[in-house]
């Protein structure tokens, strides 16, 4: 999961249906991706930090959530 890149996006104007169609995917291949099932492709993540107008970097928005390890 991506957590950062998720909370940005709940904080835009952009519902994930629209940035799905702005990267030219399936919903459910956005959604896929934003769980960690499918990677983003470079193209992706430079267009979705354009789309949301971002001053942070690429790696802070695609940082992916810690796994627990016991």
């Amino acid at each position: 999961m991506f957590p950062n890149l998720i909370a940005e996006i709940a904080k835009s104007d952009f519902s994930k249906k629209y940035i799905a169609q702005q990267l030219c995917i399936a919903e459910t291949s956005l959604f896929s991706k934003l769980r960690g099932k499918t990677q983003f492709t470079l193209k992706e993540c430079k267009k979705i930090k354009s789309l949301l107008g971002l001053n942070v970097t690429l790696e802070y928005l695609f940082e992916e959530e810690q796994k627990n390890v016991n």
